[in-house]
């Protein structure tokens, strides 16, 4: 446990590095957090499970560079998990892996909005948006016979789609899908084949994928001094 406060320690340092260069800037800025679920895609579970959701949450900061463009930064942190118990493919049937581990990930994303939905003439007052980026997590790392891939802090590349809403002049409402691709397939103990048996145990050609799916809530903490009325900026 004290090593896990370490970890989660340094990754919370790295996210406030991260966001230190937008905390001067005078346009519309937003802090905001995030609870849900994290999934996960690999050796272990070679499609997504949703018995193998666990919870996982994240802050963020956000700088608003006009109605449409946004960027992000934001750390996350919460578990993945996976069990070949309940699998009919014979691998698993032989193999009945399993694992649980933390990820700890700090992120820097550009978000677009598909409507100009703080616009006070426009309805309705939420809109779709897309997102993508560049990330570094971390994640404990799961017994295994076979050698661990990469360094401590490994890259990945998140991306994915949401809603949000006003709720408020300063108060968004939110609900996100994001998918990480990773360049690691250690995340679940399970590469290619245990070195000491033979016996094969993942796809060495398949890295390993997580996701986090869940609600989001921000409040604009700076507004852009402008000659358009925009509820919210």
């Amino acid at each position: 446990m004290i090593l896990l406060l370490k970890k989660a320690k340094k990754e919370f340092l790295l996210f406030i590095l991260l966001i230190s260069p937008f905390l001067g800037m005078s346009q519309s800025s937003e802090i905001g957090i995030g609870f849900g679920g994290m999934n996960y895609r690999g050796d272990v579970s070679n499609y997504i499970d949703l018995l193998n959701t666990r919870p996982g949450g994240l802050i963020f900061f956000k700088r608003n560079y006009s109605p449409v463009v946004a960027v992000r930064a934001a750390f996350l942190a919460g578990q993945i998990a996976g069990n070949q118990e309940r699998y009919n493919e014979a691998m698993a049937k032989y193999n009945e892996l399993s694992f649980s581990t933390w990820i700890f990930e700090g992120s820097i994303t550009a978000e677009i909005n598909y409507y100009n939905f703080r616009d006070k003439y426009n309805r309705p007052k939420a809109t779709l948006y897309v997102f993508g980026g560049l990330a570094g997590f971390y994640n404990i790392e799961v017994p295994s016979p076979e050698p661990q891939q990469g360094t401590i802090v490994k890259p990945a590349i998140p991306f994915g789609l949401g809603v949000k809403a006003m709720i408020g002049k300063r108060t968004n409402l939110g609900w996100e899908l994001g998918a990480r691709k990773t360049f690691n397939d250690m995340i679940d103990g399970a590469h290619d084949v245990d070195p000491s048996t033979g016996i094969q145990r993942g796809y060495r050609y398949d890295d390993d994928w997580y996701y986090f799916t869940g609600f989001t809530i921000s409040y604009i903490i700076t507004k852009i001094p402008c000659p358009y009325t925009y509820d919210g900026f």
